[in-house]
């Protein structure tokens, strides 16, 4: 089930989980700071997991986390769209996909993918 939230502090944001499972996916629209990727690479060694993904749909992508946890199947990437806006995913894999599907892969896809249904409607 989604749970939308448009009034949320950093930005508007979606999470869907699955049934009563701490597994599911979170999406959102930061706006709290207006810089794109910008803060990302800017505190870059403030976390301990960055690495640059290839374009997502043209737009450039970096999976990060301030703790690696990609091992416990969660991930987030973020994909610039702008120099001000940019879309935020996190993954959080159900126990049974831990250690068999790479959580930052699962979060890269699920980012392609809400940015082409952005590009498409606009």
């Amino acid at each position: 089930m989604a749970t939308p939230d448009l009034e949320a502090s950093a930005g508007p944001e979606c999470a869907w989980r699955k049934g009563t499972s701490v597994s599911g996916i979170h999406v959102a629209l930061p706006d709290a700071t207006n810089t794109g990727l910008r803060a990302l690479y800017a505190n870059r060694d403030a976390y301990e997991y960055f690495e640059e993904l290839p374009p997502a749909n043209g737009y450039p992508a970096v999976a990060y986390q301030l703790d690696d946890n990609r091992a416990g199947g969660d991930c987030t990437v973020r994909v610039g769209t702008s120099d001000e806006t940019s879309v935020n995913v996190n993954v959080l894999l159900g126990e049974d996909k831990v250690g068999q599907v790479d959580p930052c892969e699962a979060a890269y896809e699920v980012t392609t993918a809400v940015i082409g249904n952005i590009k498409a409607r606009n």
